[in-house]
């Protein structure tokens, strides 16, 4: 195991004659690196099919491998390597620059995306070595839809002297979004050049809630977790006041930088320590636009405009000086050209970022052992431990070690758990389901989920010779390269979060993709913990009737029940862990006495309720569903014929 602390990418590359080198006097760059990490069979495919040839319009990458010599590297896993390769953007990258794969497996962990992508970034880097301080690092994100001539304006940037360029990005709605890019992305070929301008006529009419709710002059709703502040000019134009800007290119300055918290809170000021920094602030120039699912951080939208007041508070908790500096600086984001009543905007921002301004305390965050940092490396060097079961770690606090102990060696790992755990029989069950899919052998494995989880993972360490599509894209009709017509002997699907709702569309597209005689397995369970704990039922009863109709038929149905007390127990034992691995330190001792109670009283009922049989549903909470179907000769001879809805022909 690698700990943040020990790690190359976090500890300083520390040398005695290491030459510092400022901004001034600089000879100009030698080379250019690209780093984008992503992992993931969803976000690669979203990246490859719908990013990369953004990136490959000319203005883009072409145009940085014309000027320097240009590598783009890969931060991803070692198991992803054969999907990347396999797809014909990556092979038209290839013929652009050279390309590589820096593996990153120790690195990632659940649920702390950011901290990886940090730590991902800053190896790489290193591991330039001394070539970094003429070096130019482009560092993209995976989900950036780029307008043509974006990195040929910020590699300009670099070239006339600047030691790093900062960027503005909003967000799209990708229900709204998706249509007119997939269409775009349809005709285009290898490489999709989008003009700035046409970019921002087609982001101003599908806006994310998330960016809408930045609107200053847009009352109806606000975030309150907000790094950035927009106000709607007129039809065509938007102007941005952002506190968190994007790193997107930057040549150290120096080798013996140090990482003390996130890249776009700490890159800037360690590695550019001079200042030297430019920032994009037209969208001519430069245009990036992220596509998110409509809910996409929907917990931190409200009702009716925000205050001051709570901007400022929030804000309190983690900018930096860098960070306020940054919201004194005007990007401009406009369809067409500039309107006269531009500057009367800028006026209204300044009063209110002035305003915002003097509410804030005195003394900012520091970028170097940010709080939000601190955490963050906490929970990575827990997750990372975690993640080797055999093995004791003497450096982490003891109280983490008993932790460790208790989760694995007393609960177990999903998806193989013991009696003591709360979900015991329902992932027996699952488990059970997925050992006769092993032991079946079928040649061509479907698996579908709309993200990893323990059993898709367990199962395709099983059977290497799998296909994994996302059913999120799936339901929304988009092609899946290696998904054709019946091609699969067996499907394992996963429905997660509410998509129990759709099942019958589940069943729609993956019966088409059936060999005759195909069997689909389709698990489900029910995670609201702490919402409404009956809606996983309800939602699922009133799609019983649709399956009646469906194309697949159904050959087993198991579910499993808990009673409202055995609910409420372990959802406290959750509330409970989830309090000590992520709560503050002052409230440790509360947590673990909570604890000390709540654990053995789950762990009896637990224990007990694993004993007794099945019962129904009525007065009881329906925990999860195991339903298998099977695929009529007959059925399957009508899907493979062309003719017959040719919608399902994915």
């Amino acid at each position: 195991m690698t700990l943040a602390g020990h790690d190359p990418a976090v500890a300083p590359v520390a040398r005695a004659d290491a030459p510092v080198r400022t901004a001034r006097g600089r000879p100009p760059p030698k080379a250019i690196c690209v780093l984008l990490p992503v992992w993931g069979d969803e976000y690669i495919r979203q990246f490859l099919e719908q990013s990369l040839p953004t990136l490959l319009a000319p203005g883009n990458i072409p145009a940085l491998a014309k000027a320097l010599p240009t590598r783009f590297v890969f931060l991803s896993r070692a198991g992803d390597k054969a999907t990347i390769h396999a797809h014909p953007a990556y092979r038209r990258l290839c013929s652009i620059c050279d390309v590589e794969l820096l593996p990153i497996d120790d690195l990632i962990t659940q649920g702390n995306h950011s901290t990886t992508v940090t730590l991902a970034y800053a190896r790489a880097v290193r591991q330039t070595g001394e070539a970094m301080l003429d070096t130019c690092f482009f560092f993209l994100v995976s989900d950036y839809v780029m307008a043509d001539g974006s990195l040929a304006a910020v590699l300009a940037r670099m070239q006339a002297g600047a030691s790093a360029v900062q960027a503005g990005n909003f967000q799209l709605d990708e229900e709204a979004a998706e249509g007119w890019l997939l269409e775009r992305l349809a005709d285009s070929g290898a490489a999709l050049a989008l003009k700035p301008r046409e970019v921002m006529r087609w982001a101003l009419n599908c806006l994310h809630p998330l960016t809408a709710a930045n609107l200053v002059n847009y009352p109806l709703c606000h975030n309150t977790d907000t790094n950035r502040l927009l106000w709607r000019v007129d039809a065509d134009t938007l102007i941005g006041r952002f506190y968190l800007l994007h790193m997107i290119c930057i040549r150290p300055e120096i080798v013996d930088f140090v990482i003390g918290s996130s890249c776009d809170y700490s890159f800037v000021p360690e590695m550019c320590p001079s200042g030297n920094v430019e920032t994009m602030t037209d969208s001519d120039d430069y245009l990036v636009v992220e596509i998110q699912p409509r809910s996409h951080e929907s917990r931190f939208l409200r009702l009716g405009p925000g205050s001051i007041g709570g901007l400022a508070k929030n804000l309190c908790e983690w900018t930096t000086a860098g960070h306020r500096a940054n919201a004194n600086q005007t990007i401009v984001f406009h369809a067409s050209a500039r309107p006269a009543t531009l500057p009367q905007a800028i006026s209204v921002a300044d009063e209110f970022i002035r305003r915002v301004t003097a509410q804030l305390a005195p003394r900012p965050q520091p970028h170097r052992g940010h709080p939000y940092w601190l955490g963050a490396i906490a929970a990575f060097n827990a997750a990372t431990t975690r993640k080797e079961l055999g093995t004791e770690n003497p450096t982490l606090p003891r109280v983490l070690r008993v932790m460790r102990w208790i989760q694995y060696n007393m609960f177990g790992r999903a998806p193989v758990v013991v009696r003591l755990h709360p979900r015991w029989r329902e992932l027996q069950r699952a488990l059970a389901a997925l050992e006769e899919i092993v032991a079946d052998a079928p040649p061509r494995l479907l698996i579908g989920a709309s993200r990893h989880t323990a059993l898709t993972e367990w199962l395709r360490d099983k059977m290497p010779a799998n296909t994994f599509v996302s059913l999120r894209h799936l339901l929304r009709d988009h092609s899946t390269r290696g998904v054709e017509p019946g091609a699969f002997d067996a499907a394992f699907i996963e429905l997660l979060d509410n998509e129990i709702a759709e099942i019958d569309a589940v069943l729609d597209l993956l019966t088409p993709l059936m060999r005759p005689g195909g069997k689909i397995t389709v698990v489900a369970f029910n995670n609201r913990w702490f919402g409404d704990p009956e809606h996983f039922g309800r939602v699922f009863a009133t799609c019983l009737g649709s399956l009646i109709a469906s194309r697949a038929q159904v050959s087993d149905f198991q579910f499993t029940s808990v009673s409202y007390l055995r609910w409420w127990i372990n959802n406290s034992g959750v509330d409970t862990a989830s309090a000590i691995y992520g709560g503050k330190l002052f409230t440790m001792p509360f947590n673990m006495v909570r604890a000390a109670l709540l654990f053995p009283l789950m762990a009896i009922s637990n224990v007990i309720s694993s004993f007794l049989p099945d019962r129904a549903v009525d007065g009881r909470i329906a925990s999860s569903v195991l339903i298998r179907f099977h695929v009529e000769p007959s059925i399957a001879r009508e899907n493979l014929d062309p003719g017959v809805n040719a919608r399902r022909t994915i």
